[in-house]
């Protein structure tokens, strides 16, 4: 289904598999045109929410047919067993296809990626559910952990994340029947109340990645023994790259993990601060300094090199 929207910006044409199943009901494009459309994105955004298992219909068998465009993909698609049901029909919980669908995409397009909608349409209908929602929040400690393994593990150019939403909304199908916010909202008075997986967002967040655990969320624990792990990833990959110059990709890595690291040193500093001992405090304070300003050369050394790889205008 992405390949439906996504191909065309990359090769100028539709998929083989479109092409073959929709035959002549699918315009073509002209050369003019396809020359358009090819490297038309500056970046890509994916919206998911669920993931589907696929096979191929049988021999006259119909397969999916709820719409023209899915009767086209000549499918039958189903969740797989025990995937948590959300409060909407349409959608189950599966970490893993993310990373998937993250991994699927980078294969093709090269550059970056954003997602730029994921969430879970929760069963948060009153406050003591909305303090308490394991579901939603289980579904975004899971969804965001396997970003961080697409970005940190595979390599893919993860650029950001958003979640849908912050507030629940009026949707467009189903008004305040399904339920996506981080805030739950009152209906009527319009009150707003944090649900608890805000209170995990809000802390990942602030403890500067995914990848933060639940001890680290809170700025009265140490973030020294992952300074100190992740500190030696980097020299790894700075040691592996001596003797030449890095590519794009690992000066990226090492921007992103650079980043990191200052975040975890001030997380540090807030710590030894709250535990009274203020030249310590003071010690990672500057540790901070040094890493934003070494992501800050970085960055400008990235962009420069990425500014000289792109064709001169005629």
């Amino acid at each position: 289904w992405l390949g439906w929207w996504l191909e065309p910006l990359l090769s100028g044409d539709y998929p083989a598999a479109m092409r073959r199943n929709v035959g002549e009901r699918l315009p073509s494009f002209s050369p003019e045109q396809r020359e358009l459309l090819i490297g038309s994105i500056d970046l890509l955004g994916i919206n998911h929410y669920s993931t589907h298992m696929v096979r191929d219909v049988a021999d006259g068998e119909r397969g999916d047919a709820s719409s023209g465009w899915e009767a086209d993909q000549h499918v039958v698609a189903t969740f797989g067993a025990g995937w948590p049901q959300a409060a909407s029909p349409w959608q189950r919980s599966y970490p893993a296809g993310l990373r998937g669908l993250l991994n699927w995409v980078a294969a093709r397009y090269k550059g970056d990626i954003y997602v730029t909608e994921n969430g879970w349409s929760c069963n948060s209908f009153t406050a003591a559910a909305a303090a308490a929602d394991q579901e939603q929040l289980d579904y975004y400690t899971g969804y965001t952990e396997q970003v961080r393994l697409a970005l940190v593990e595979d390599g893919v150019p993860v650029r950001g994340y958003f979640v849908w939403s912050l507030l629940d909304a009026a949707e467009w199908e189903h008004g305040f029947g399904t339920r996506f916010g981080l805030v739950r909202v009152e209906p009527g008075t319009l009150a707003r109340q944090p649900k608890a997986s805000a209170v995990f967002y809000t802390r990942a967040v602030k403890a500067g990645g995914f990848n933060a655990s639940d001890g680290e969320c809170n700025a009265t624990t140490q973030a020294a023994p992952r300074f100190r792990a992740e500190g030696a990833q980097l020299q790894a990959v700075v040691n592996a790259s001596r003797g030449g110059t890095p590519s794009l990709e690992v000066s990226r890595t090492m921007l992103l993990r650079t980043v990191r690291l200052a975040a975890l040193a001030g997380q540090q500093a807030r710590y030894e601060a709250e535990q009274g001992d203020f030249a310590a405090a003071r010690q990672w304070d500057s540790k901070v300094a040094r890493l934003v300003s070494g992501a800050e050369r970085q960055k400008r050394q990235l962009a420069k090199r990425v500014e000289q790889q792109q064709p001169a205008e005629a």
